[in-house]
């Protein structure tokens, strides 16, 4: 039923969650490749890169981030052919490559030694766990001893039937994550591991896996499984996640699960219940985010294709608050209440009215054209629409004060868009490079009043004390930015400033003397779609203070809330 939905998108749009920090960039460091990998050691972050070797562009980098707000480039590598994953121990980075185990010591950053390390192989993976490590491939592992960091020391090679995507070590145990599942090794006598139990299953694509509390989190593209290891000779299945969608990389810190999302960014949950576990905080990348490190509350994420984007996780670092919705029903364009009737705008029938005591049927619906915004005050509803076979646009005037018994009062045939009313006035979007504004003090003779021109397309527009903001494009992409225009005499609107931004917006939403303006960039290696956050509280000079990323294009609105973003 209709109304059974409507309810669900109330809930959407109000939903909020409880939140540890606040997640807020303060500065990225593009890349023209596409990175897999990063790691922290103290103030300095390697990041290796998925592609192959003799790119023209860097596949390993060596990063100086003792300022996190102006990360730099310090040395840069390009002998290295798809590095899959990092390790490091002493200040010698172990770099797992398609050729071969690679060896960095990186003691002195003036003297850089690379080594390259016995495997006749790619390497998968390689973990390491105080003295020892293991390293994995198509086929089998390898334990060394790593007591000396730069010198490791083969213990045993061990070949297998099935192919090896990840390894981890803790203390005796050795758990290997394989095409169909998890293995489990005892290594108590390192040279002579065995083979004590395992889990498989028809999984799809598997990608990553955390040990905690004597369970094994299994990630891959259908969402998140849960393997109870208690008795490591009887891994079983004890449940399953599927809205964690496309996780690339997992881990677990004090009943915190930390996911990489190739689609929807990096969360963090409490697992205390594993059937519903609870967001406690979001933060997403321009496409794929596939690997993080923390450090002093500063969280390094790193996108496939974007590169390296540094967030502040200090719960006192940004007072800005954020979320965004999903339109998830269509036909549901707009929504207005009152203490006993819910007034919405209907994409296929209209204007609907329903009576909030007796939610099963609408007491009255239009059924004659599509509505596409609903303004209600005091009793009059201007509703928006579309109708006939070329979708002409108009705002029809509805008086609601007997809703079973709704008077059209009048029909103004015009090309709006985004309706709004301000007192007396209604103002909306009138063609490509206006707003119009319209006297409806008297609804049933409204009257022109004003109209803000502009030489490019008026995508969007926002109002709040006086002021208009107005989202500006060109289709060349010259022009994209938010002019503001001081509409104190609506009768006489006047631009006042402007203010330039990279990427064409086209969504505004406010919350006190802060702007969130939606935009999206689509460029060869995919597209990203994120808010400029600005600082209006001097219209004169409206300053650009922060920038985050969401993924999808398909996000229409800026809502507020208690996701901390």
């Amino acid at each position: 039923m209709k109304f059974r939905n409507l309810i669900f998108v109330v809930m959407i749009m109000i939903i909020s969650s409880q939140s540890y920090a606040v997640f807020h960039k303060i500065s990225e460091l593009p890349f023209y490749n596409f990175v897999s990998w990063i790691e922290i050691d103290n103030d300095l972050a390697i990041i290796g890169v998925d592609e192959p070797e003799g790119n023209p562009n860097w596949n390993l980098g060596f990063i100086d981030i003792s300022n996190p707000e102006d990360p730099v480039i310090i040395e840069e590598y390009h002998d290295f052919h798809r590095v899959n994953n990092i390790a490091i121990k002493d200040s010698v980075a172990f770099i797992a490559d398609d050729n071969s185990l690679k060896l960095i010591d990186y003691n002195d950053l003036n003297n850089i030694m690379i080594n390259t390390y016995y495997s006749d192989t790619g390497v998968n993976f390689i973990d390491i766990d105080n003295d020892y490590a293991v390293f994995v491939y198509d086929g089998g592992f390898t334990l060394i001893n790593v007591s000396n960091a730069f010198s490791p020391q083969e213990i045993i090679f061990v070949p297998t039937g099935f192919n090896i995507r990840r390894a981890k070590i803790i203390e005796n145990s050795l758990y290997l994550l394989v095409d169909d599942g998890i293995k489990i090794y005892d290594i108590s006598q390192i040279d002579d591991p065995l083979l004590l139990g395992q889990y498989t299953d028809d999984f799809f694509i598997l990608n990553s896996f955390e040990i905690y509390d004597n369970k094994a989190y299994i990630a891959g593209w259908e969402g998140l499984f849960l393997v109870d290891i208690s008795d490591p000779a009887d891994p079983h299945l004890i449940g399953s996640n599927h809205n964690i969608v496309t996780p690339s990389n997992i881990s677990i810190q004090d009943g915190i699960l930390y996911v990489c999302d190739f689609l929807y960014g990096f969360s963090m949950f409490d697992i205390e219940d594993f059937n519903d576990l609870v967001l406690i905080n979001t933060y997403s990348t321009p496409r794929a985010t596939v690997h993080y490190a923390t450090q002093d509350e500063i969280l390094y994420l790193i996108d496939w294709s974007y590169g390296l984007q540094v967030v502040n996780m200090d719960e006192n670092a940004n007072p800005y608050e954020v979320y965004r919705y999903f339109d998830e029903f269509s036909y549901v364009e707009g929504l207005e209440y009152t203490d006993d009737y819910i007034y919405y705008a209907d994409m296929l029938d209209g204007l609907g009215i329903y009576e909030r005591t007796n939610p099963e049927e609408p007491i009255y619906l239009t059924g004659d054209e599509m509505g596409t915004s609903i303004i209600y005050d005091d009793d009059i509803v201007y509703l928006s629409y579309r109708t006939g076979s070329s979708f002409s646009v108009g705002i029809k005037i509805y008086d609601v004060s007997i809703p079973e018994f709704p008077e059209l009062l009048n029909t103004i045939m015009t090309d709006n868009y985004q309706t709004r009313k301000i007192g007396d006035y209604l103002i909306f979007k009138n063609g490509i490079y206006s707003i119009k504004v319209l006297d409806v003090s008297n609804p049933n003779n409204p009257t022109y009043v004003s109209s803000i021109i502009n030489d490019y397309h008026v995508v969007s527009y926002q109002i709040k004390n006086n002021l208009l903001f107005a989202n500006i494009h060109d289709s060349y992409d010259n022009i994209n930015g938010i002019e503001i225009y001081d509409i104190s005499d609506i009768t006489n609107p006047e631009s006042i400033s402007f203010i330039s931004l990279d990427y064409e917006v086209f969504d505004l939403n406010i919350f006190e003397d802060v702007l969130y303006a939606g935009y999206y960039n689509l460029g060869w290696y995919g597209s990203a779609s994120g808010y400029f956050i600005i600082d209006f509280s001097n219209p004169l000079n409206p300053i650009v203070v922060n920038e985050f990323y969401v993924h999808s294009l398909n996000n229409r609105g800026v809502g507020f809330g208690s996701f901390m973003l």
